[in-house]
């Protein structure tokens, strides 16, 4: 158990904006994408939050993406070839484009975000679209290879001849029999795995990897093993934790596991914190954990940790867990 989580809050700043296409109608349900621009005299000292939902666009192509640092960004919808093309559900897919209208990140405009700002109308206009496949497959218990319902999907891009990945959010989980589908591929390499992310469960697995070049991908086996748990509670400085719990919206705690040996992609999972400030994020595996805390509401407060404490000793990030 993890406990005495001490938190301070930094107001986070907003980027907000509308995608549309070359008939300037909106883009639903894409991906938007943040690069934070790095800057040795003014280094960004927390993490970009990661929170699945808010940076995909809605039904009118709007995203509002809250909680960031101070820095300079890129911001960009769509996907490069190198890495493989994904556009989740749908039949079609968009070019990498950058704000406002550019191909090439060389060409993209800044966006400037001061601490607790807002930066309105960074807006993307994307060009045609072009085809894409669907991945179909099924998950098995490692133990019993009888199949799992209800277990969440994650997806990887994968560059091809490089150690090299990144993940993707789809939203899919398996069905009653589980299996599972997802349009939205272009041509690339592509890896799937069971996730336990955003409260998906108590199993985890291992990718499995494969290429889509001109058609549909179909029997992906994910065999999934079940994770570790860790808990603990959050304490705010100046023991205002019900305040606080209060004040900000979807409190969470993350945990980022960096695999010790064997696995093949780190791990991530998260918890909604309880009332009473305590949290049990499921489906981890061993390795060594790095926590964080954010919020996937509204509130523009963004939370930082001040101290990590396990059965009344302070402990850094990085430390272990395995099973037993």
């Amino acid at each position: 158990m993890v406990d005495d989580i001490d938190v301070k809050l930094v107001r986070g700043g907003v980027i907000t904006g509308r995608v549309t296409d070359a008939d300037n109608k909106p883009v639903v349900e894409v991906r938007v994408s943040l690069q934070p621009i790095a800057d040795p005299q003014n280094p960004v000292r927390a993490p970009v939050p990661y929170n699945s939902q808010m940076y995909q666009t809605d039904d009118r192509g709007i995203y509002r993406i809250y909680g960031l640092p101070a820095s300079r960004y890129t911001v960009s919808v769509g996907s490069g070839g190198a890495e493989g093309i994904v556009a989740p559900g749908s039949r079609r897919y968009y070019q990498r484009t950058f704000h406002p209208d550019v191909t090439e990140a060389a060409k993209a405009t800044i966006v400037e975000l001061a601490e607790g700002g807002e930066a309105t109308n960074i807006d993307i206009k994307v060009g045609s679209s072009a085809d894409t496949y669907s991945v179909t497959g099924h998950v098995i218990d490692s133990e019993t290879s009888l199949p799992i319902s209800g277990v969440r999907i994650g997806f990887l891009t994968v560059r091809p001849n490089q150690d090299r990945s990144s993940t993707f959010y789809s939203g899919l989980t398996s069905d009653n029999r589980g299996e599972f589908k997802l349009d939205g591929f272009g041509p690339g390499h592509y890896g799937a795995y069971v996730s336990s992310e955003n409260d998906g469960g108590e199993f985890y697995s291992n990718p499995t990897y494969f290429e889509i070049v001109d058609k549909d991908v179909a029997g992906v086996e994910l065999k999934a093993i079940r994770g570790l748990s860790l808990s603990g509670v959050v304490i705010v400085e100046g023991n205002m934790t019900k305040e606080l719990l209060a004040q900000v919206a979807g409190l969470r705690v993350s945990a980022n596991v960096m695999p010790t040996s064997g696995a093949q992609i780190n791990g991530s999972a998260n918890s909604s914190v309880a009332p009473d400030g305590s949290f049990q994020i499921n489906g981890l595996r061993p390795g060594r954990v790095s926590i964080g805390i954010f919020t996937s509401g509204p509130s523009v407060k963004r939370p930082t940790i001040a101290r990590i404490e396990h059965d009344g000793l302070g402990v850094s990030q990085g430390f272990e867990i395995q099973p037993g």
